[in-house]
């Protein structure tokens, strides 16, 4: 179910951040017990008295009940992942944010504040990242930009699996029809006070869970 407009066409999105010098490397990445930033971690900017964590990823599994926490009371943290994210079983990130309580529920983060960006296009037509989330499993309150990647959810929903946004090549690796991704109203807004442009927007939607997916061709 789609509340407000749907429109087809290629509309031009923000430059894709890439990775800074100096952004803490990850490797394969469970982050199971984890919380970020870490103690020792240290930002590559402080932008109006926030520091903005960055984090580089060769890819993320998490599975079973393992939890990381990122917390954005008082932080940026953006992921750049090289390659896939697969989350299964009852496995979470949690954006969380001490005394919050306008981001979908208390002590839930901005999900402006917590960004995880993927491979730029290469400009062919296929994908060449997965973002997968299956089960219960649940990234959170968040802002994803992976524009060569597929994602997909099956199984949820955790109603919602997502609280933030996400813009991807495909939305084609879903067989569920629970996915719930649950887009603020003032998203747009939030993105650009933590310094991200997208005034070249057509605009965001909101989305509640999906009854039903069809395919439909573009006409010309």
């Amino acid at each position: 179910m789609v509340q407000g407009q749907i429109r087809l066409g290629k509309i031009s999105l923000p430059r894709l951040p890439t990775a800074p010098t100096g952004a803490i490397p990850l490797g394969n990445f469970s982050g199971n017990g984890v919380q970020l930033p870490g103690l020792r971690d240290q930002p590559i900017s402080i932008d109006s008295g926030v520091p903005t964590y960055s984090y580089a990823l060769d890819s993320l599994t998490m599975s079973g009940n393992n939890i990381m926490r990122v917390n954005t009371t008082n932080a940026r943290i953006n992921f750049y992942v090289r390659g896939n994210i697969t989350m299964s079983g009852n496995s979470q990130i949690k954006n969380v944010c001490t005394g919050c309580t306008s981001y979908g529920g208390t002590n839930l983060g901005n999900p402006a504040r917590f960004s995880i960006y993927g491979k730029p296009d290469d400009g062919d037509t296929s994908y060449d990242q997965e973002f997968t989330l299956n089960g219960g499993a649940t990234p959170s309150n968040v802002f994803i930009y992976a524009p060569d990647a597929r994602m997909g959810i099956n199984g949820g929903s955790s109603s919602p699996d997502i609280y933030g946004a996400v813009w991807v090549k495909e939305w084609n690796g879903s067989n569920s029809n629970n996915a719930d991704i649950s887009v603020p109203n003032n998203m747009r807004s939030l993105l650009r006070l933590e310094g991200f442009n997208v005034d070249n927007l057509i605009t965001v939607y909101r989305t509640s869970a999906n009854t039903r997916w069809q395919r439909r061709s573009q006409e010309p």
